[in-house]
Formats: structure tokens, C-alpha cells, sequence
């Protein structure tokens, strides 16, 4: 599980994140990287109602992103904010962890977010 320090919390940086970040998207995720300036990585995951009707299935996805990141944030540099969903037409049912987990590494690594 992700750490309180590691968590996007607030409203203003979700906002901040959307609004001025970079964006790219890899096979299965959308990414939107915005810099910070704390020490620390923060990571933040969406996953809309308009893509994903049940909660159920949300709360899943929501679950496997954090378990994915949770794997590779050690990799990631620091001083970054991270917004991370999973694009319309994936399932989480579908979809292991592992797969997840990879994507986002690859997507990151060419962007040169990794360390």
C-alpha cells in the first residue's frame, strides 16, 4: 500500500496535476505528470463513471493501479505528481496486475521518468 506522503490528497493537486501536466498514454493507461515540490513522488488514480459503471469494477481497477505502482515507485524519480487511469475498453477482470505494472514501466521509462 501506498504511504500517506506518496498520495495525491488534495483537490488543488488533482487540479493542478489536470490542468498543467504533460500528458502521454501507454497500451492500457492514461498518464498525466505534473512536477511538485516535495521530495517525494505522488501518485493520484482515476477511473471515471462514464468508462466503468459499477463501483465494483472502479474500486478493482483503482486497486490493481495502486498494486502496480506500489511495484515500480522505487524506479520512479522523485519531485513528480502522477495521475494514472486506465483507458475506456479494459476490464479489470481482464487485466493482471503484471500486465499493468509493465505498461506503466515501459510508458514511463519513454518518457524518461524512471530513474
Amino acid at each position: 500500500m501506498l504511504k500517506q506522503k506518496n498520495r495525491l490528497k488534495n483537490k488543488q493537486e488533482f487540479e493542478k496535476t489536470f490542468r498543467y501536466g504533460s500528458f502521454f498514454s501507454s497500451k492500457f493507461l492514461i498518464i498525466k505528470v505534473k512536477e511538485n515540490n516535495c521530495p517525494e513522488t505522488k501518485f493520484g488514480f482515476v477511473v471515471g463513471k462514464n468508462s466503468f459503471k459499477k463501483a465494483v469494477e472502479r474500486n478493482q481497477i483503482k486497486r490493481k493501479l495502486r498494486a502496480a505502482v506500489y511495484q515500480i515507485q522505487f524506479k520512479i524519480k522523485p519531485q513528480l505528481n502522477l495521475i494514472i487511469g486506465l483507458k475506456k475498453g479494459f476490464s479489470a477482470k481482464n487485466l493482471k496486475t503484471e500486465e499493468i505494472s509493465r505498461d506503466l514501466e515501459t510508458a514511463l521509462k519513454k518518457n524518461n521518468l524512471l530513474k
